[in-house]
């Protein structure tokens, strides 16, 4: 359980900074917080 854990938290906090980030920026923090969860998890 909590290998999955940064693959579930990362993508949320991404989402609530979201709202003090351009869409460019937002965009490219998801895709990393994505890449990282499933890095972690592997």
């Amino acid at each position: 359980m909590v290998g999955i854990l940064p693959l579930l938290t990362l993508p949320v906090v991404v989402l609530l900074l979201a709202l003090w980030m351009p869409r460019w920026a937002f965009m490219c923090a998801m895709a990393f917080a994505i890449d990282a969860g499933c890095k972690w998890l592997t």
